[in-house]
């Protein structure tokens, strides 16, 4: 079977996610592609095995770039609606303006007038997405669990010190600790609970689970190859 739409995007996490509900925001007909099942907080439970099983791709590993002397780092990516922002701990760190030097020493990335991309550029588009999401800092409410105050005393005996971060959580957060299972209060704003879900509610656009694209159409057109379609399983199992 064929269909047309304006924009099909395959994936729903932090990329995909945000681009289709922009999209589906200015009018446009938007499809969501993605390959793990769409689940609410009442799925989310603090079974860690059950998560990994049911809303995580297998394990990654990264290799550090040279020989810091660290050994491989573990990658946790969702497989479900929302992808890795309904497992990850929704901290909302800014990146310094060191992070983007060496991003442009190993990329050369730069703006339309040829300079680098800096801090400066994605400042407004940091705060835009901060006061939709409701990025916060807790100070008001941070109590610090049993196994927090262990950590908290082994950071003091060399010197250093625990601080909150900025989260987008909201007040329904019980600090339960179980962020990467999925969050079951709903706290954690996710892309599958906010840029997906208000227009998905609305019908701005339509969101397809257990949906795995197999391959991306191409046509060479005059100015270069472009993405045309998709060809994907569907939950019946039907292409």
């Amino acid at each position: 079977m064929s269909e047309r739409f304006e924009v099909v995007v395959v994936g729903s996490g932090a990329g995909g996610g945000v681009v289709a509900g922009e999209l589906a925001e200015r009018g446009r007909s938007v499809l969501v592609l993605e390959a793990g099942g769409h689940y609410t907080a009442a799925d989310f439970t603090r079974w860690e095995s059950r998560a990994a099983h049911d809303y995580w791709w297998p394990l990654r590993f990264a290799f550090p770039a040279g020989d810091p002397g660290f050994g491989p780092v573990a990658l946790i990516a969702g497989r479900c609606v929302g992808g890795s922002t309904t497992i990850n701990t929704k901290v909302a760190l800014r990146a310094s303006q060191r992070e983007f030097d060496k991003w442009y020493e190993a990329t050369g990335l730069e703006d339309e007038h040829g300079e680098p991309i800096s801090r400066a550029h994605l400042d407004p588009y940091y705060e835009r997405v901060e006061r939709y999401l409701g990025v916060r800092e807790r100070t008001d409410d941070w109590d610090l669990k049993p196994c927090v105050e262990t950590a908290k005393r082994g950071f003091e005996a060399v010197g250093a010190a625990l601080e909150p971060v900025r989260a987008y959580t909201d007040e329904n957060c019980m600090q339960c600790g179980s962020c990467l299972q999925g969050c079951p209060t709903n706290a954690g704003k996710s892309t599958m609970n906010t840029y997906l879900h208000r227009n998905w509610m609305s019908g701005a656009l339509e969101l397809r689970p257990n949906a795995p694209v197999e391959r991306v159409l191409i046509e060479n057109r005059g100015n270069g190859p472009k993405a045309t379609g998709v060809e994907y399983i569907d939950a019946a199992g039907a292409r």
